[in-house]
């Protein structure tokens, strides 16, 4: 990896480093672009990770202390709480009213749903210390689940990313390749697009930062200088 770094480093120093990067093979260069999209994965999923490790016993305290006292019970087809009854909501279309006997919820297609607590033969209940308990007594399951979660979140989040970035960087080549057509630079389609490739490292490094533009005015930047700098075919 120290390696990929220096090379980084030469790619941002030289101006001329399109001859170099038109030598490499284009499984080169992606293979020095997933370079980068590796150790930037491995970085989120260690700090996603790590939030779930320190986060997940801080739950109960975090409830105790930030959730409401909202506590509610159904007994003999009868809701008591201690929030006032009966409630009602309505935003647009939606709607929820609860009363003592039944509760009614309407979506935003303007169709109603209707409970009727007498329907209900357990008894139930509800209240923040029973919450708190159950994530105690849990908290082994939330922390597996919770790294479960960054796993998954990583994978699909990444080749999301990848296909993405893979798609412009394409699309930036064209651009590109047309540019050396102008500047009347011996330069293909594929050339083009390891030129690229290469600048879309200190590129993707701005845009963990959300550096968006920056980013890619340092893509534009670096590759049209490497193409500007380039043996004209005359030459």
């Amino acid at each position: 990896m120290i390696a990929t770094f220096k090379q980084t480093l030469e790619s941002l120093r030289n101006f001329d480093y399109g001859v170099q990067t038109k030598k490499l093979t284009l499984g080169q260069t992606l293979s020095y672009w997933f370079k980068y999209i590796i150790l930037i994965g491995i970085c989120g999923l260690v700090i996603g990770v790590g939030a779930v490790v320190y986060f997940t016993p801080q739950i109960p305290k975090l409830i105790t202390e930030k959730v409401p006292e909202v506590e509610f019970a159904i007994k003999d087809g009868k809701l008591t709480t201690n929030q006032k009854l009966p409630f009602s909501w309505k935003d647009n279309e939606m709607e929820i009213y609860i009363d003592e006997t039944y509760a009614t919820f309407k979506n935003n297609e303007g169709k109603s749903q209707e409970i009727k607590f007498a329907d209900i033969k357990e008894e139930l209940s509800f209240n923040k210390k029973i919450v708190v308990d159950w994530v105690m007594a849990n908290q082994t399951w939330l922390l597996v689940g919770g790294v479960i979660l960054v796993l998954l979140l990583t994978v699909v989040v990444g080749s999301f990313t990848v296909l993405g970035q893979l798609l412009q960087m394409a699309l930036w080549a064209v651009g590109f390749w047309i540019l050396a057509m102008i500047l009347k630079k011996n330069l293909k389609y594929l050339e083009t697009l390891r030129f690229v490739i290469v600048a879309s490292v200190p590129a993707l490094v701005l845009d963990i930062f959300g550096l968006r533009l920056i980013s890619m005015a340092v893509l534009a930047f670096y590759v049209g200088m490497w193409i500007y700098r380039l043996p004209s075919k005359n030459k």
